[in-house]
């Protein structure tokens, strides 16, 4: 069976209301139908009346790299206004004079993925208008893995109480978050999915979701080396193989052999040059290695991204360095704590507990099955 999105199934069962009201519609690139049409573009073929569009970090089209600022324009479709939310501390006064906001745009079931925090931003500020969440499925399915955010470490990467892999889709990250709030939600499911990983789905469209996400499989490696963003370290971005790959100029190739045997050969770290076209170490020559799976996709885990940070300060002490954003460590606002950065080994153990405690407290906010 196809699997339908909020989006197909809105517009097979059109309430008609909607042709009445006038509609802000927070979207991107991965806002799509399963016959790949933008969704707010068959939208407006149905008769709706689009009052602007906003969009979330990296703009509608994608343009712009991570932490950028979106410059707000005239999308070349339509001529409907583009307005970011990106940097945004409230949304209220962008949201009068329309009626509903409908939220459609492929997450990746990872807390520090910023769309997170910009759906929480959107459910906080509407005060009168209602909010239809076009829901999508998880990419990563339903496991969960990581810890919860202690409070000194909440940031736009970590804005919503959930494990860094929570095993939510978007509309329940919606029906989670309201749980505190007044707001008029509703949640247009998906239908034929029972919480399955992307590999064991067909058919699936996929529109990256952000520049660097450009394909399902990035998403897993992601996983593993997105930590590498609190460091000095390049995780890929600017390079044909984003999170694939990863380095700085102070690597031994070398290294390789120590990676591999402290993975039990669950990977391979192929060596490499390369330079990234931007982000850090651009134009620079990094060395460096490509991660090359021996487990299955759906093996991988958040623990794995751990280890390989730890693993990389340890092997170069004297050139790692630790980046601040704000006066605060990145891979603290990262993990939610600062036990990783401190290595202190009691993370893994409260880790295990609060992902247990929170498969129980999702319960309630599941649309799907798969547990």
């Amino acid at each position: 069976m196809r699997i339908l999105n909020g989006i197909d199934v809105l517009l097979r069962d059109f309430p008609s209301y909607l042709k009445k009201s006038s509609i802000a519609y927070f979207t991107n690139r991965s806002g799509v139908t399963h016959d790949y049409r933008p969704g707010y573009i068959a939208m407006i073929e149905k008769g709706v009346r689009i009052k602007f569009l906003l969009t979330p970090e990296h703009g509608l089209y994608g343009a712009f790299q991570a932490g950028e600022e979106v410059k707000e324009t005239l999308d070349p479709l339509t001529g409907i206004p583009v307005v970011s939310t990106y940097g945004k501390k409230s949304l209220s006064a962008i949201a009068e004079g329309v009626d509903v906001v409908i939220f459609d745009i492929q997450d990746i079931g990872l807390r520090f993925y910023t769309y997170v925090s910009s759906l929480k931003l959107l459910l906080e500020s509407v005060e009168n208008q209602k909010v239809i969440v076009l829901d999508r499925i998880n990419p990563l399915g339903r496991k969960v893995e990581g810890g919860l955010i202690e409070e000194d470490y909440r940031s736009f990467v970590g804005s919503v109480d959930v494990p860094i892999r929570h095993g939510l889709t978007i509309g329940e990250m919606a029906r989670f978050i309201a749980k505190d709030l007044d707001v008029d939600l509703e949640i247009v499911g998906v239908e034929g999915w029972h919480g399955e990983s992307i590999y064991e789905i067909e058919d699936y469209p996929f529109i990256p979701p952000s520049p660097a996400i450009n394909s399902w499989d990035t998403i897993f490696f992601y996983m593993l080396t997105v930590f590498f963003e609190g460091s000095n370290v390049s995780e890929g971005r600017g390079t044909y193989n984003p999170f694939r790959i990863f380095g700085a100029p102070y690597f031994d190739l070398r290294d390789y052999i120590n990676l591999e045997g402290l993975f039990m050969e669950q990977y391979r770290f192929l060596p490499l040059e390369f330079i990234p076209t931007s982000s850090k170490h651009s134009g620079e020559v990094c060395r460096g290695f490509e991660i090359v799976p021996l487990k299955k996709f759906g093996e991988f885990s958040v623990f794995d991204g751990v280890i390989l940070f730890l693993s990389i300060r340890e092997l170069y002490p004297e050139d790692f360095e630790l980046i601040k954003y704000s006066d605060r460590f990145f891979i603290d606002l990262l993990t939610g704590t600062d036990l990783v950065r401190k290595n202190d080994e009691s993370f893994i153990d409260r880790w295990l507990k609060e992902a247990e405690r929170f498969r129980e407290e999702r319960r309630e906010f599941l649309l799907y099955p798969g547990d």
